[in-house]
């Protein structure tokens, strides 16, 4: 009677044993996924983040080259703007003569 009774209940103990190692696997499979996504994704935030760097450089070259570009033509409009008065007042003295 006792051993029927202890047999009953290992059995017992062994059914929820095996059920708690299959949801323990199935959870080790889905966790095993989640990293195996969790690590794709990471590299591509990784490629993502090596391009807009690379394109952040560029930007700044090109931010840099146009200013540079800029402020030559400022010079050049200054010049002009000063050689434009030059010429009108040669141009006032010429006519009054």
């Amino acid at each position: 009677m006792k051993t029927e009774s202890y047999v009953m209940k290992t059995e017992r103990y062994v059914m929820k044993t095996e059920r708690y190692v299959m949801k323990t696997e199935r959870y080790v499979m889905k966790t095993e996924s989640y990293v195996m996504k969790t690590e794709r994704y990471v590299m591509k935030t990784e490629r993502y983040v090596m391009k807009t760097e690379r394109y952040v450089m560029k930007t700044e070259r090109y931010v840099m080259k146009t200013e540079r570009y800029v402020m030559k033509t400022e010079r050049y409009v200054m010049k002009t703007e000063r050689y434009v008065m030059k010429t009108e007042r040669y141009v006032m003295k010429t006519e009054s003569m």
